[in-house]
């Protein structure tokens, strides 16, 4: 059963994020699952639209890598005014993306998006978590 909305859930985020302008999830094909904006962001709608092509030129790249996005871990890029944090969530299926002011706490910002995903893959519709493996192939236990 879904836990809660994936909207309640990253405004509750952004709440104990300071500074922060804007989380959203993307899916694969870059399209925007959820999204909360800042009321103070100032961001244009050009700006908005680079933020979005970084997102999608990243997604790409991960899907061009032999790796791909289920074995990847946060990905931090440098923006003008700051940087922007993608984690991969559901298994390489979708992307926690944070834009935030170069002021705003690195370490803060992944600490909330470790977690909260559970909580955000949990509100995706449809979405079964594969069971977790450690490096032998064995199932870890759900908690």
């Amino acid at each position: 059963m879904p836990d809660g909305n994936m909207q309640d859930i990253l405004s509750e985020m952004a709440a104990r994020l300071t500074g922060i302008r804007l989380i959203t999830i993307v899916d694969l094909d870059s399209m925007m699952l959820a999204s909360w904006e800042s009321p103070d962001n100032n961001l244009s709608p050009e700006g908005l639209g680079i933020f979005i092509q970084q997102i999608k030129s990243t997604i790409n790249a991960f899907k061009q890598s032999s790796n791909g996005s289920t074995r990847l871990g946060d990905v931090i890029l440098n923006t003008p005014s700051g940087y922007m944090l993608l984690k991969p969530i559901c298994n390489g299926a979708c992307f926690l993306a944070v834009d935030a002011p170069g002021a705003v706490s690195l370490g803060s910002v992944r600490t909330a998006c470790n977690n909260y995903t559970p909580r955000l893959e949990a509100a995706l519709p449809g979405y079964e978590p594969l069971p977790q493996r450690d490096d032998m192939g064995t199932t870890i236990p759900q908690s």
